[in-house]
């Protein structure tokens, strides 16, 4: 009994010190002291879980997770032990596994910050959004300062697109750890969610006034540059951060697609080849090449693609990058069945894991015709702000926007703004939502959604008679854009309909779009759009609204740029028939083919893929869907 004591006092004093080890980072001696205890005393739940917690520390999860259940079979209601066990199993990937650990954890101790923001991390992982945001509120409801729940709180508000929110938790974290460089990181990134592109450079140089060398943030600022149009600046920052890290993918991929916008096509070309040589596996640069080339038959980049395609542990996003690059270049050399199917595939995918609700989507615009109705437009016409700066280029994505973009763009006295979202953002602080009627809307507040659309378009522009707005997000908006806007010119490029949607399907897009990854569900938003499309003729004064047929364009060019440059009060300038050559960045999955001289090939794209577009011939209807060719292309044919 005496030498048992003994034992036990000895293991007390061990403990001590192994802790005392533990706390001061010496893990291998803390780990040396437990195991001599436990040669003592096997059962010594206190040593266990100390030699646990060296083995998690040490990322040796499976050890840990081993020693952590030891623990739990002599004492089930250890919360702090089904925590870290809980962490444990999320480390080797079990994250079911996890969650009912914390689960457990928290059953026998409701008021664990610690558990709760582990359970959080867990259920982020799962892509659980929502109920993570209930564990971190939770956590930071029984301590408020605690910046590690902050910090993962912030990046589920940012998944969860509440990026308003995202911003006031990271500012919160700042406060607290001024030196934390992630958080400033962060704060950038949601600054620019919320297009605050000024802001964000100065979020990113607080981070990297802390971490010079901080790869991701150079990186972040570059692209917070190329939005603001400083695009030499934001060239360099990503030679600053490849300097760092020769390494970094993104920062790669970045200058290869800046390079690309800006008409550098062999410079993007070579960044992406070497992006290649050195990511093998990472699929996004095969894109970026496919984006800058036109494929031959025996490019030997085809078959490394299909093989790379065969690997079942691609990632998802992996996955998708490449059925888009594999689908284009196979389509390149005339195989239109294989480049369809790896699209199908690749758009199935990347449509699943998109949020979009059709039914909502639609209803809107069918409601579009009630608030802005003939009468309704008529009472209101020219009471807003009477600028004649703007150019609205109106249309679907790849009906041929971009074409009549750098058509423009090529005037000495236009400035082409690109696709910005600026006549969207200012409709909240003008109306504090969509106006549900134009019975409710002032003059005043036409007027203010004008000048608020016009003062923020000058900001992007220098002196110029003329500023061209390319977002596909405005066809929704022209009723309203003509009201706020009277003297505003709007060209609506249109397209053959089964071309626009079967380009768009081919296209992935950087962001949104997410009916264009299903081709029923591609054509019945095509029909809305030209449902929509036909009101807005009916309602909008003549001489207003300016019609390009995308074919017309191509078929006989010189007059249909004459017609263009008319109707936004512009003297002829022969420069316009060489569009190809405006200067400036190209924001568009277009951003290769403008860049090359007028081509014809894209009339007809639908033909070869007859057999396979029936789902979308279906939803587009007969009065949409073109008469099938009589002699349709061969889908093998090269």
């Amino acid at each position: 009994m005496q030498n048992l004591s003994k034992v036990r006092q000895s293991s007390a004093e061990a403990l001590r010190q192994a802790r005392a080890c533990y706390q001061a980072g010496m893990l291998a001696q803390s780990e040396v002291v437990c195991t001599k205890i436990l040669s003592l005393e096997p059962d010594h739940i206190d040593a266990i879980y100390l030699l646990a917690a060296v083995q998690a520390r040490s990322d040796r999860w499976q050890e840990a997770l081993a020693n952590f259940d030891r623990v739990l079979a002599l004492k089930a209601d250890f919360p702090e032990a089904l925590a870290n066990r809980g962490v444990a199993l999320g480390r080797l990937g079990r994250l079911a596994d996890a969650a009912k650990s914390f689960v457990n954890a928290l059953a026998l101790r409701p008021n664990y910050p610690e558990a709760l923001y582990n359970y959080g991390n867990t259920l982020l992982e799962m892509k659980r959004f929502a109920e993570a945001v209930a564990q971190y509120e939770r956590a930071l409801a029984l301590k408020p300062d605690y910046a590690e729940a902050l910090f993962s709180y912030g990046n589920v508000l940012r998944a969860l697109h509440r990026h308003k929110e995202a911003l006031a938790t990271y500012q919160k974290l700042v406060t607290i750890k001024p030196d934390h460089a992630e958080a400033f990181n962060m704060c950038g990134l949601t600054l620019q969610s919320l297009k605050r592109f000024a802001e964000a450079i100065a979020s990113f140089d607080r981070a990297t006034t802390i971490r010079p060398d901080f790869t991701h943030v150079l990186t972040n600022r570059g692209s917070a540059l190329r939005e603001l149009g400083r695009f030499e600046e934001a060239l360099d920052d990503f030679d600053r951060a490849l300097s760092v890290r020769p390494d970094s993918a993104e920062a790669r991929f970045n200058k290869g697609m800046l390079c690309l916008e800006l008409g550098r096509q062999d410079e993007a070309r070579d960044v992406f080849e070497t992006g290649l040589k050195l990511f093998p596996r990472r699929a996004h640069f095969y894109l970026g090449l496919t984006m800058c080339k036109r494929f031959a038959a025996d490019d030997p980049l085809i078959p490394a693609m299909e093989d790379l395609a065969r690997d079942e542990a691609l990632d998802v996003e992996e996955r998708i990058r490449l059925g888009f690059a594999v689908g284009k270049a196979l389509r390149d050399v005339g195989q239109f069945e294989r480049s369809f199917s790896y699209v199908l595939q690749a758009s199935t995918l990347k449509r699943s894991r998109l949020p979009y609700n059709e039914g909502a989507a639609l209803a809107f615009f069918r409601l579009l015709p009630e608030i802005f109705s003939g009468t309704g437009m008529a009472e209101k016409s020219g009471v807003g702000y009477c600028s004649p700066l703007p150019v609205f280029i109106i249309g679907l994505p790849r009906s041929g926007t971009t074409l009549v973009e750098q058509i423009l763009a090529r005037h000495r006295d236009v400035f082409s703004a690109g696709e910005i979202d600026n006549f969207k953002n200012a409709i909240v602080p003008a109306f504090g939502g969509f106006p549900a009627g134009l019975e409710k809307i002032s003059a005043d507040q036409l007027v203010e959604l004008g000048r608020h659309y016009v003062r923020d378009v000058l900001a992007l522009a220098p002196p110029a008679e003329r500023i061209t707005d390319k977002s596909t997000q405005n066809w929704p908006l022209i009723g309203l854009i003509h009201l706020a806007l009277p003297n505003a010119r709007i060209i609506h490029v249109h397209r053959d309909p089964v071309d626009t949607c079967l380009s768009s399907f081919f296209t992935l897009f950087a962001e949104g779009q997410p009916q264009t990854y299903d081709l029923a569900e591609q054509g019945r938003h095509f029909r809305a759009y030209a449902t929509l499309m036909a009101h807005w003729r009916a309602v909008l004064p003549p001489g207003v609204m300016l019609e390009v047929q995308y074919e017309q364009l191509v078929a006989d060019f010189e007059k249909q740029a004459h017609r263009i440059l008319a109707h936004c009060g512009l003297a002829w300038d022969d420069a316009c028939l060489e569009f190809h050559k405006a200067k400036g960045v190209v924001k568009t999955a277009s951003a290769f083919q403008v860049r090359q001289p007028l081509y014809s090939s894209s009339v007809g794209l639908w033909h070869p893929y007859l057999p396979l577009v029936q789902p979308l011939l279906d939803a587009l209807g007969p009065e949409l869907a073109p008469a099938p060719p009589i002699f349709a292309h061969s889908s093998t044919s090269s």
